[in-house]
């Protein structure tokens, strides 16, 4: 996905939390720091199907909040 130039140099912080299989919950996504709102959304879709390790509390896997931070 390019990034545009209104894009670069910026710093993002995409928010979201995890369920227990290490996958996020679409509706809990939130990109900040990315004014260009297109941008941002397709972000948000791309985090979407983002996948990670689950956190676990005491061996089990649970949902967790998750950060991911960019600078393009």
């Amino acid at each position: 996905m390019p990034v545009p130039a209104n894009v670069r140099g910026t710093r993002s912080d995409i928010q979201l939390v995890t369920s227990s299989q290490g996958r996020p919950f679409a509706d809990s996504i939130t990109v900040c720091g990315i004014k260009n709102l297109r941008y941002s959304r397709q972000l948000a879709k791309v985090a979407a199907q983002y996948e990670c390790e689950p956190a676990k509390r005491d061996g089990l896997p649970v949902a967790a909040p998750y950060r991911l931070l960019y600078v393009f």
